[in-house]
């Protein structure tokens, strides 16, 4: 048996009960409480008084069944969820006293296919219309000021959306997930696109970013498949992460004059991106931005650039070339490492360091030669580079770091700085091409394994004043003829020259 609880002034109906299709709200009736019909899952259709102001929060959360209502002119406040998972509900106008659309208020509204907003209408809240699957279009009011956080997040069904010059930035996440958006007209007002705004927008082929934008934020642009072009205005300063990572459409970038940083990963995993161009005064990319960009041809990178950053060409199979600027002191950790296609590197005089795994398996690199400032080469810097044949040191560099030609088995000529103390352990194991290799006087200590497997090893000459030689420092090179241990090596590694048959002297126990 259904029954309505009302305030002892009449003026509020505070509960709603029992099993109820269909209800005619008395005049005189102003408010309508939290939660006053969340438990009538039967609840097809309401009758509402034209006193009625306020309808409270969850005041009709979960009525399933509820297909249609009609809102008083009236009503001024509509309290968030109010009609959250209202799933048979197919439209709503908003009258025009209503100012705020409050936070999930229509939130899982799966059949709301349209909403008429009041032109008064200010904000729009936080996940307002999140998963309204089947809302085919919106009509924004010019008196819109703000729009929240995920406010149309999932609206499947959503074609185009054109935004209001009122608005001067998009919240985070407000068109994310809408598959089926093709067309998004942006206004000359606008300043921020924030994050994750159109993620997952896969139908959505083109953007045309307004004039007025300056910054955008991070995944923006997130995945979405379709998108073929961007065309930036000059005054985008700033770009976020991962902006427009996944976008596997995406062609060619021409990047504005005014930008001023590059997040991280903003297009990585662009299959389709061929060519990118920077401005010329960018003195930052971030790491991973091109990541697994596998059609990625050509880059002009900005003259100001310092710094490649940790994995940021890493897995472009298409690079054939890049031209280090001038100021570059430090690439990074796999900063090109599995770019298979390229086949030269002009390093910088400027560069001091080349970080771990920087260009491991560059499998078309034929020569390298190392500028004099270098002062550091990481772990694996040149591993398993197939075509590696020769590799020159200037003087300066004091360490070869572990496995850093390790696996290159076209290795044939070494030139070593004498500046040299350390060759650091696998540092050439697995060189099969070399045959000589000359190194430093000042030569202090070989690790671990650090030309073992180098089978075309005939002869290599050691002077007084190294130290140490690791274990298994010469293991199986089969060719080696002749070696003398110098009297000042004070550690000899075990088996440090396991398999080297044809060693005319064995090294006496020290």
């Amino acid at each position: 048996m259904a029954q309505v609880e009302y305030g002892a002034d009449g003026n509020t109906l505070i509960k709603a009960f029992g099993d109820m299709t269909s209800i005619t709200v008395p005049e005189g009736v102003e408010a309508i409480a939290p939660r006053a019909f969340a438990e009538c899952p039967g609840l097809e259709s309401i009758a509402l008084p034209t006193s009625l102001k306020s309808i409270g929060y969850n005041a009709f959360s979960f009525c399933a069944s509820l297909v249609s209502i009609k809102l008083p002119a009236g009503l001024e406040r509509i309290g968030g969820f109010a009609f959250c998972g209202c799933g048979s509900l197919t439209e709503i106008e908003l009258p025009t006293g209503i100012k705020e659309i409050a936070p999930s208020t229509f939130e899982d509204c799966g059949a709301l296919e349209k909403v008429v907003f009041p032109p008064g209408l200010k904000s729009i809240g936080e996940r307002a219309f999140f998963y309204c699957g089947s809302l085919k279009s919106i009509d924004l009011p010019s008196s819109l000021e703000r729009v929240g956080e995920r406010a149309f997040s999932f609206c499947a069904s959503l074609k185009q959306v054109e935004v209001p010059p009122s608005l001067t930035e998009l919240g985070a996440g407000v068109f994310a997930d809408c598959y089926s958006l093709e067309t998004v007209v942006l206004p000359d007002s606008l300043r921020h696109i924030g994050a994750r705004a159109f993620k997952s927008c896969g139908s959505l082929r083109s953007i045309n970013l307004p004039s007025s934008l300056e910054s955008i934020g991070y995944s923006a642009f997130f995945a979405c498949d379709s998108l073929e072009s961007v065309d930036f205005p000059s005054g985008v300063k700033a770009i976020g992460n991962s902006v427009f990572a996944f976008c596997r459409s995406l062609r060619s970038i021409v990047l504005p004059d005014a930008l001023e940083s590059v997040g991280e990963c903003v297009f990585c995993d662009c299959d389709s991106l061929q060519s990118v161009v920077f401005p010329a005064k960018l003195t930052r990319i971030g790491r991973t931005t091109f990541k697994n960009c596998r059609a990625l041809r050509s880059v002009v990178l900005p003259e100001e650039l310092a710094e490649i950053e940790d994995f940021t060409f890493e897995s472009c199979g298409a690079l054939e070339s890049v031209d280090l600027p001038c100021k570059v002191a430090r690439i990074g950790d796999s900063a090109f490492a599995y770019c298979a296609a390229l086949r030269s590197i002009a390093f910088p005089e400027s560069l001091v360091e080349i970080d771990d795994s920087a260009f491991a398996f560059c499998n078309a690199l034929t020569e390298l030669v190392f500028p004099a400032a270098l002062k550091r080469v990481g772990e694996s810097a040149f591993a398993f580079c197939d075509l590696v044949e020769t590799a020159t040191f200037a003087d300066g560099l004091e360490e070869l770091g572990r496995r850093m030609f390790k696996g290159c088995k076209a290795l044939k000529s070494v030139v070593l700085p004498d500046s040299l103390l350390v060759v650091g352990p696998e540092a050439f194991e697995y060189c099969a091409a070399l045959e000589t290799i000359p190194v430093s006087a000042g030569l202090k200590h070989i690790g671990d394994y650090a030309f073992a497997d180098c089978g075309a090893l005939s002869a290599i000459e050691l002077f007084d004043g190294l130290e140490t030689i690791g274990k298994f420092a010469f293991k199986r090179c089969v060719a080696l003829e002749a070696l003398v241990i110098p009297s000042s090596v004070t550690s000899l590694g075990e088996k440090a020259f396991d398999g080297c048959a044809f060693l005319e002297k064995e090294p006496e126990d020290l």
